[in-house]
């Protein structure tokens, strides 16, 4: 699912890998393409869309805004990533990985 916080803090990283021979892609939604082509990366189609993503992790979200807030960081993790955010891109991803050769 793409999120601005994910990908940016790559990018530099990204870049450098390139200027060193590496190709490099990102593996993300769709609709992630025109920011990933603005960086001059490739996109690997990969995920459901931000509102898509944002529907499958509602459930999790306000389970864990429930919480007292020493306990919302934890849980965050193991609900909203591991129920909602992971299973949604895992397929594709696998896919990607399987297919794509550097």
């Amino acid at each position: 699912m793409p999120w601005e916080g994910h990908f940016r803090p790559l990018v530099p990283l990204a870049h450098a890998l390139a200027k060193r021979g590496h190709e490099v892609a990102f593996a993300s939604a769709a609709a992630w393409e025109p920011q990933v082509a603005e960086e001059g990366f490739a996109l690997l189609p990969a995920g459901v869309s931000h509102a898509e993503g944002r529907e499958r992790i509602a459930p999790y979200w306000e389970a864990v805004r429930e919480l007292p807030p020493e306990q919302r960081r934890p849980q965050a993790f193991a609900t909203i990533f591991a129920r909602g955010h992971a299973p949604a891109k895992l397929p594709d991803l696998l896919d990607v990985a399987t297919s794509w050769r550097a």
